[in-house]
């Protein structure tokens, strides 16, 4: 049976290409930014593993150390409300694995994805297409 974030994953395997995500998270994240959204926040990510498997690392300790500490995974564990698939990638997953020549082909459709949510009003941690091609 095929997850909500790609058709060709199960909740046991991953189908071995990429996948990209939107986390929402709870109202009480505002605390957290400086700079407010009326519409909501949201954190876009992308991963190699299954979605839910790349969630559940945010959880897991190694010898009583997180095994993933950012800034983000710490908002993640905190603040997370539900995973946001009608937002505009429920058709994009899977991606297929990029080539050797374009490394960064998924963090660009994330950085893309984050921004056209931007545009929309949220509030959105991850990458910013915007900024990666100013910093080229």
């Amino acid at each position: 049976m095929p997850t909500i974030h790609c058709k060709k994953c199960t909740p046991e395997k991953a189908c071995g290409d990429y996948h990209l995500y939107v986390i929402e998270f709870h109202s009480n994240v505002e605390e957290t930014y400086q700079n407010k959204s009326g519409k909501g926040y949201l954190y876009v990510g992308s991963t190699s593993k299954a979605v839910e498997k790349r969630f559940e690392d945010n959880f897991i300790k190694i010898e009583g150390e997180w095994k993933y500490n950012s800034p983000n995974a710490k908002r993640i564990r905190k603040y997370f409300k539900k995973f946001r698939p009608d937002l505009l990638y429920e058709n994009i997953n899977p991606i297929p694995k990029p080539g050797k020549n374009d490394k960064g082909m998924v963090e660009r459709r994330e950085g893309k994805l984050a921004d056209r949510l931007r545009n929309r009003g949220y509030r959105v941690g991850g990458p910013s297409w915007k900024k990666m091609k100013k910093n080229k």
